[in-house]
C-alpha cells in the first residue's frame, strides 16, 4: 500500500464525535452568513448555509470552490446536488465532508475534495448521500490524490492489476454479469478503492470447485471504503474462505456495508464482509455492517469451519462496526454473531443482533463463538444464541479466554445437553479477567453469566428491568447511553447506535 493510500485511509482511522455544532450546509435554504467572491465561497461564521440553486447558478459560469473556513468549519450537503456545466466544484473543509444527499457531476466537470489533515476528519456518508459521475474521464481529487473513475466490476477488475487508486462512478446491477465461478477481481488488490456511497447490487457468486477464496475482491492488502453491496449471493463449496466483500484480507475496510446471502460448505471459513481477515501490518475494519444470512453448512472434520457476522476470522482489528445477519454453522463449527473465531484479534466499540445457530459439538457466541487472547472492549449482543448437543454456548462469547471488559449479552441462550452454556460466556478458559460484564437474567434464561464457572468473578446478572432502569456500573456515559426508544431500552453505543 502506498504512502499516499495510506494518509488518506487513516483519515477515518480514528473515530470520534464529529464537530457538528459548526458547519457550512449546503441546502435549499436561502445563503446565510457565507461571502462569496472571485469563485470562492467562505463561510463568516460559525453555522452558515449556502443555497444549492444559488450554487448550481455560479457553476454555470465559473469553477467554485466552497470553504468552510475556521469558523464553521465542516462542510454538509444536505439536498441533491447536481450540474451540467463544464466548470469545476471544489470543497474545501477545515474539518469533516459529510454528504447527505446525491452529488451528481452531470456534465465533464471535476470535482476536488479536501478536509482536515488532523488524522480525524474525513468523508462521511448518509442517508441517500453518494457522490456520481456522468462522465468517466471527469476529474477526481481527493486530498490531492487522483483517483480513476470506474462503473462497472469489470472494469475495476481490468484496470485494478495494476496499482492505483480508483473510484466507483456510480451505482452498478451486477445483475448483467450473471454468475459469477470465482471472485470477479481475482487477484491481490493492493491498490485503494474509493466507492463514493454508491451501490454494488445482485452480485452472484457460486464457486466451480472446492479450496477456493470468493467474494467480490478474491485478496485484498489494499483499501476498500464506502461501499455498499445489497442482494449479494455468494455460495462457496468445502475448504474455502468466503465473504461478500473479500474472501481475505489483511488490508483496511471502512465504512461498507453488506446485505445478502453468503455461505460454504465444510471445513471453510465463512463472514459475511470477509471471510478471514489477517493482520499483515495494516489490517483494520472500521464502521462497517452486514444484514441477510451467514451460513457454514455440513459436519467439521478440520477443527477450522468457522462463520461470523461479519469475519468468519479475526487476527487484526474490529472496531464501531455491528451485524445484523441470521449465523448459521454445522456440526463442529464455531460461530459468531459479529466473528467465528477470534485467535488474536480485538473487537471494540461493536455489536451483534442477529440469531447465531449452530449444531452439535460446536461453539456459539452472539458476538464471537471462539475468542482467544486479547478479547473485547464496550460490546454487546442480542440475539438468541442456540447451540446442539455438546455444544459450548455463550450470550457474548461461546468459549473465551482473554480479557472482556465493559460489554453486556441479553438474547435468549440455549443448548441441548449443552457441554458448557452460559448466559454471558460458555467456557473461559483463560485469567479471570472480566470486568464490567452484565448479562440478562430475565431474557437470557441462564442463572449464571459463565458455564464452567457459576462463581466466575467480574461478571453480573441483571434483571431486564435493572439493564433498562440506568446504565451498569463501571460503563462509561460518555461511551453508552439508554433510551426507552432505542435498542429496547437497553444500553446502546452512542458512536454506533443501533439501526
Amino acid at each position: 500500500m502506498s504512502i499516499r493510500m495510506v494518509a488518506l485511509a487513516a483519515a477515518s482511522l480514528v473515530c470520534g464525535p464529529s464537530v457538528a455544532q459548526a458547519q457550512l450546509t449546503i441546502s435549499n435554504k436561502p445563503t446565510k452568513n457565507v461571502s462569496c467572491s472571485g469563485g470562492t465561497c467562505s463561510a463568516t461564521a460559525a453555522r452558515a448555509n449556502l443555497n444549492v440553486s444559488d450554487l448550481v447558478s455560479m457553476l454555470s459560469s465559473a469553477d467554485v470552490s466552497v470553504a468552510s473556513g475556521s469558523q464553521a468549519q465542516n462542510i454538509v450537503l444536505a439536498q441533491p446536488l447536481s450540474w451540467t456545466s463544464a466548470h469545476k466544484l471544489a470543497l474545501n473543509s477545515s474539518h469533516n465532508i459529510t454528504i447527505n444527499a446525491p452529488l451528481i457531476v452531470e456534465g465533464t466537470s471535476s470535482l476536488t475534495l479536501a478536509y482536515g489533515n488532523d488524522g480525524v476528519s474525513k468523508i462521511a456518508f448518509s442517508g441517500k448521500g453518494r457522490i456520481a459521475f456522468w462522465d468517466l474521464h471527469s476529474a477526481y481529487v481527493i486530498e490531492g490524490i487522483a483517483f480513476t473513475l470506474v462503473d462497472s466490476i469489470a472494469a475495476l477488475a481490468q484496470k485494478a492489476q495494476i496499482k492505483g487508486d480508483y473510484a466507483l462512478a456510480n451505482d452498478y446491477d451486477a445483475a448483467k454479469d450473471g454468475v459469477y465461478g470465482s471472485a470477479p477481481i481475482a487477484h491481490d488488490f493492493s491498490s485503494f478503492f474509493f466507492g463514493n456511497g454508491n451501490t454494488i447490487s445482485n452480485l452472484t457468486i457460486r464457486a466451480k470447485k472446492s479450496n477456493a477464496t470468493l467474494g467480490l475482491f478474491e485478496f485484498v492488502d489494499g483499501s476498500i471504503t464506502n461501499l455498499h453491496l445489497t442482494k449479494v449471493a455468494v455460495k462457496g463449496k468445502s475448504a474455502s474462505i468466503v465473504g461478500g466483500l473479500a474472501g481475505y484480507m489483511y488490508g483496511y475496510v471502512d465504512a461498507v456495508t453488506v446485505s445478502g446471502k453468503i455461505s460454504a460448505g465444510p471445513d471453510s471459513i465463512v463472514g459475511g464482509l470477509v471471510g478471514a481477515v489477517d493482520n499483515g501490518g495494516f489490517a483494520y475494519v472500521l464502521n462497517s455492517s452486514t444484514s441477510g444470512q451467514v451460513s457454514g453448512t455440513g459436519t467439521d472434520s478440520s477443527g477450522a469451519s468457522l462463520v461470523g457476522g461479519l469475519a468468519g476470522r479475526l487476527n487484526a482489528v474490529i472496531d464501531f462496526s455491528f451485524s445484523s445477519a441470521t449465523v448459521t454453522g454445522g456440526i463442529g463449527w464455531r460461530a459468531g454473531g459479529l466473528v467465528g473465531e477470534n485467535p488474536a484479534g480485538s473487537v471494540s466499540m461493536s455489536f451483534a443482533t442477529g440469531t447465531v445457530k449452530v449444531a452439535d459439538n460446536g461453539f456459539a457466541g452472539g458476538l464471537i463463538g471462539d475468542s482467544g487472547f486479547f478479547g473485547g472492549n464496550n460490546t454487546y449482543a442480542t440475539g438468541f444464541v442456540i447451540g446442539g448437543v455438546g455444544s459450548t454456548v455463550g450470550g457474548l462469547i461461546g468459549h473465551n479466554q482473554g480479557p472482556i471488559q465493559n460489554s453486556y449479552s441479553s438474547g435468549p441462550v440455549a443448548s441441548g445437553s449443552g457441554n458448557a452454556v452460559g448466559g454471558f460466556i460458555g467456557n473461559d478458559s483463560g485469567p479471570t479477567d472480566l470486568t464490567n460484564t452484565y448479562w440478562d437474567i430475565t431474557t437470557s434464561g441462564q442463572s449464571h453469566g459463565v458455564g464452567n464457572d457459576t462463581s466466575y468473578p467480574g461478571i453480573t446478572g441483571l434483571t431486564t428491568e435493572e439493564f433498562q432502569a440506568g446504565l451498569p456500573s463501571g460503563f462509561d456515559s460518555a461511551v453508552w447511553a439508554e433510551d426507552a426508544n432505542i435498542n429496547g431500552g437497553l444500553p446502546y453505543l452512542l458512536a454506533v447506535p443501533p439501526k
